[in-house]
């Protein structure tokens, strides 16, 4: 469910409205009064209520996306943690085990250990791939990166200290200070392994950076984070786009493997049977016709289409309460289209319905505690198979 709260700051003489999703929860409005390990806490007009931190799956700042389309030209500097953080900056500067980075909210110190690498100049496309290819590459040693047009180049070496003009870089058994104007990024050698806290939740800020976050409160100077490589931070909670708590909680089923699927067309020999059951397997994120899943004028962008007679089986990864979706015959294929929609549960029948394409979609709840393997048959239904794309938008499995 998505509720429309405010995120209260600096002892609520600021307020941001965001909207919040939480597992199996009714819309609230009101404001964010407590954020930390145990959860959230909204006041309403009534009263208080707490979402567990294990229930809650996003907060995000209401119209905040402009804001953070086009952080680039403000924020050239890019720095990447160890943890996966990715962080924006106007300047940096090294001085021996300390990082100095200079952001919009003021100047934040970080410990140089805990960067995997430092991009110094806007990008294009084209260097873009490049730069993603030598993080993605591994390197016993530190490489200092040169552009030359969009094409990036490299040398292995140690990286030193890092001022506003010099860059010193060890190379062989010469120090050398090079200007930083020539240089594109800088890539640290990080040994594989290192222990980590946990992620408890992923946090974007409208100048494109994106924190993975393991410590989060909400106190009187606004959100107090901490990063599982240990950089901490204090961050205006009217620079926040989003709080992703979702990661294992949700899962959409068009994001799975299935282990089993099975086609049998209605029509057709046996030896043609093949050939048609792949012209009508199932899809991810797609309806069978060309375009995208469509129930009642409403477009979704996960979900499943699944033709009859078709089956589909998951195994779940891990313990999940409930299965939801809209299901419904898309509407490409309206008025026709008659099935028989079966959702079991190791082998036991949670759900069953007659889906028309008379009819409006309609959202499924089922119980799926202690199960394991999770059917989906799309069965056939009174009029053959004419139509028969039934749709299941938002097909996911939550906690």
């Amino acid at each position: 469910m998505i509720a429309t709260i405010l995120l209260t700051a600096t002892l609520g003489t600021t307020s941001v409205e965001v909207e919040v999703r939480a597992v199996d929860a009714e819309p609230v409005v009101g404001a964010l009064v407590e954020l930390g390990p145990a959860g959230a806490t909204i006041e309403t007009p009534r009263d208080r209520e707490t979402f567990a931190i294990d229930r809650l799956l996003s907060i995000s700042r209401r119209a905040a996306a402009p804001a953070a389309a086009a952080p680039a030209a403000a924020a050239p500097v890019r720095v990447q943690l160890v943890d996966g953080s990715e962080l924006a900056a106007t300047d940096m500067a090294i001085d021996g085990p300390t990082t100095r980075l200079h952001r919009s909210g003021g100047a934040l110190d970080v410990a140089t250990d805990a960067i995997k690498a430092v991009c110094l100049q806007p990008s294009s496309l084209a260097s873009d791939a490049e730069w993603t290819r030598l993080l993605d590459t591994p390197s016993a040693t530190d490489r200092l990166v040169v552009r030359q047009g969009d094409s990036l180049n490299y040398h292995h070496g140690v990286l030193g200290n890092v001022t506003d003009q010099r860059v010193q870089f060890k190379l062989d058994d010469e120090t050398l200070s090079v200007s930083r104007a020539k240089v594109f990024g800088l890539i640290f050698a990080r040994p594989p392994g290192r222990s980590m806290p946990k992620t408890l939740c992923r946090l974007s800020q409208a100048d494109g950076s994106r924190w993975n976050v393991a410590e989060i409160a909400l106190e009187s100077a606004g959100l107090t984070i901490k990063t599982p490589a240990g950089a901490s931070a204090v961050l205006p909670p009217e620079a926040l786009v989003r709080i992703d708590f979702s990661e294992g909680k949700i899962v959409f089923l068009s994001d799975l493997a299935p282990a089993a699927v099975r086609v049998a067309p209605f029509w057709g020999a046996p030896d043609a049977s093949a050939g048609r059951a792949r012209l009508l397997a199932p899809r991810e994120d797609r309806a069978i016709e060309p375009g995208p899943l469509r129930l009642d004028g409403k477009t979704y962008a996960k979900g499943l289409a699944l033709h009859s007679r078709t089956e589909v089986e998951y195994l779940l990864p891990g313990p999940f309460a409930r299965f939801h979706a809209t299901v419904g015959i898309d509407d490409a294929a309206r008025p026709r289209g008659d099935v028989r929609l079966v959702v079991s549960g190791d082998g036991r029948e949670l759900f069953a319905a007659t889906i028309l394409g008379t009819e409006l979609a309609r959202a499924i709840d089922v119980d799926l505690s202690g199960v394991r393997r999770l059917s989906i048959l799309v069965d056939f239904g009174g009029d053959l198979d004419v139509g028969d794309h039934l749709d299941l938008c938002d097909a996911r499995i939550v906690k």
